[in-house]
């Protein structure tokens, strides 16, 4: 019984670990994401700012050799797969987080089918010897009148 409780907190401080380590890793997604927003915003501010805020669609600011304008594109598709990256991460992290979840009911669960079950075969272990106390009690009465028996014969 006392294994078990032990066992038991352990599984509750690994689970605690278990959901310290996925908050910490959230955390660093989401600042990562939110570096990456940053970097691509900076940049569009650059180019905007650079090309007389859209108003030369040819315009080549940078001497890149791409215009101006379509590099705002390749900007703004940064961005969105930037977006979607982020929301599929988190979407991975939610998953795991629910399977986490999931496997840990299961366990409390099996820990609480495992406790029932020795409750039951220890009431059953109680009975069994309340039966056999009685029944050499029986034995020792019928032991008691068969010996009278036999001494009256």
């Amino acid at each position: 019984m006392e294994q078990q409780k032990l066992q038991q907190q352990q599984e509750q401080f690994q689970a605690q670990l278990a959901q310290a380590e996925q908050q910490r890793k959230e955390a660093m997604e989401n600042e990562n994401y939110n570096k990456e927003l940053d970097r691509i915003n900076k940049k569009e501010i650059a180019i905007i700012s650079a090309t007389g805020y859209g108003k030369v669609a040819s315009e080549d600011v940078d001497n890149n050799g791409i215009q101006d304008i379509l590099e705002l594109d390749r900007i703004e598709n940064e961005k969105k797969n930037a977006e979607k990256e982020h929301f599929l991460k988190t979407q991975e992290t939610l998953n795991k987080d629910k399977q986490h979840k999931d496997k840990m009911d299961l366990e409390r669960e099996k820990l609480r089918l495992e406790k029932e079950k020795l409750k039951n075969d220890r009431d059953k272990a109680e009975q069994d010897a309340h039966i056999k106390i009685l029944n050499m009690a029986n034995d020792e009465k019928i032991a008691k009148i068969n010996a009278k028996n036999k001494n009256k014969d």
